[in-house]
């Protein structure tokens, strides 16, 4: 209102915590509480005087930058405020660093009354976390576009989701010494009405940041058990499909219970499933994954580390989960046959796995030449476009048919695989 008055540039910046969830399920509530406490003050330091900050709850924080001169001077002031919450916070013995992503709007172009600030300067928040997150973002019309192509993009899912229309495919993970298939990997596939086929890499954030993993991974999860009762009866029967698992889902209350429901309904046995769960996610929540996946286990379903190399993790702090694989990620597999760092990372993953008995799945594998050097650095399964592409369940039994292995050597091979 007084700016209204007095015209004067004002601007709004909403701050939210990259990860916070990650300290408080770690560290507990009371070292999230005294973090919050510390990014409070370092807030204050940072502002200049006259400017407020204000929690608005959990690990969101808004700022109001007043009589401010443009974008040149916010930008210096969010800089600033980026640098001071980079520091390192040693909280009870720990030391704890956290990002950020910063959304800014400006008064009187952004809007003209707070809802429409503090909306706008939401928008930007989340477009800075689409971008690469501990970094700061303007709103302007491509962020309002983005935001409303996002929400409608939701919308479509639910809908459909409702229809039907996300399909599981499936892609083989074959043997290294046969060169025969041991195991499928589940991969969702959207076909929309209105938008045609959608990459996974389109609806898989969206479906993560809104919440809509949880049905669909479930959706995926019971798609594949179907079709592990369709070929029951077949020379397929003894088919293992791995079907990946999202952070929000493990985290989901409901998550086992869920599981336990899809393999009574189906009557397939868990030892015909294994979940693929990213590093990330392994060690992020170390105490109540652990305890998850424990019960995971208890219903026969393997554990393999997906996208293994990329996080930070290390190969000794999986010997306290109940892990049986880890997958090389595509990225060292992509570039193997022409940079020495890619391929002496490689040697260094599947050499440590196999120290801990845990079998080694590459991904990404494309070419023959990557498919001899992974054969070669002791990788027991390859999985890739060498081999053949994600399918539907009809078109896979087809390719799957003449290929299969017969007992025993298929029964090792599902172990090897999963």
């Amino acid at each position: 209102q007084a700016a209204s008055v007095h015209p004067r540039t004002f601007a709004v910046v909403f701050m939210d915590l990259d990860h916070f969830k990650h300290v408080n399920d770690s560290l507990g509530h009371a070292v999230g509480d005294e973090l919050l406490q510390t990014l409070a003050h370092r807030l204050t330091t940072a502002l200049r005087p006259g400017d407020t900050v204000s929690r608005l709850g959990g690990d969101e924080f808004v700022m109001l930058l007043s009589d401010i001169g443009g974008p040149d001077e916010i930008g210096a002031v969010a800089q600033k405020i980026l640098r001071e919450v980079a520091l390192p916070c040693v909280l009870e013995g720990t030391e704890v660093t956290v990002g950020i992503s910063l959304g800014i709007s400006i008064y009187p172009q952004d809007g003209e009354d707070p809802d429409t600030l503090m909306k706008h300067a939401d928008a930007a928040m989340y477009r800075a976390k689409r971008g690469g997150r501990n970094r700061y973002q303007f709103f302007s019309r491509e962020v309002d576009q983005a935001a409303s192509e996002r929400l409608q993009l939701e919308v479509d899912m639910r809908r459909g989701l409702s229809e039907g229309q996300f399909v599981a495919h499936y892609q083989p993970i074959m043997d290294v010494v046969s060169g025969l298939p041991v195991a499928m990997e589940a991969l969702a596939r959207w076909t929309s009405d209105a938008r045609g086929p959608q990459e996974p890499d389109a609806f898989i954030p969206v479906a993560e940041e809104s919440g809509l993993i949880v049905p669909l991974g479930e959706a995926m999860l019971r798609q594949a058990c179907e079709q592990l009762r369709e070929w029951r009866h077949s020379a397929l029967s003894a088919m293992t499909i791995a079907v990946n698992v999202s952070p929000v889902q493990l985290a989901h209350a409901q998550f086992v219970d869920s599981v336990s429901d899809i393999l009574e309904d189906t009557g397939v046995e868990g030892s015909q499933l294994a979940f693929e769960i990213t590093e990330s996610t392994l060690m992020s929540h170390p105490e109540d994954t652990l305890e998850t996946l424990l019960r995971i286990k208890a219903l026969g379903i393997r554990i393999a580390i997906d996208d293994f190399g990329t996080g930070y993790s290390s190969l000794s702090h999986l010997k306290r989960f109940p892990v049986d694989s880890v997958k090389i990620d595509r990225s060292f597999v992509r570039d193997l046959e022409t940079d020495p760092d890619d391929r002496e990372l490689a040697r260094a993953i599947v050499a440590m796995s196999r120290s801990l008995r845990l079998r080694v799945v590459a991904e990404g594998v494309e070419t023959e030449g990557q498919a001899s050097m992974l054969s070669a650095m002791g990788c027991t399964s390859l999985q890739g476009h060498l081999y053949a592409r994600a399918a539907g369940g009809d078109a896979t039994a087809a390719w799957l048919h003449p290929r299969m292995l017969v007992s025993p050597a298929q029964e090792e091979g599902f172990a090897v695989a999963a």
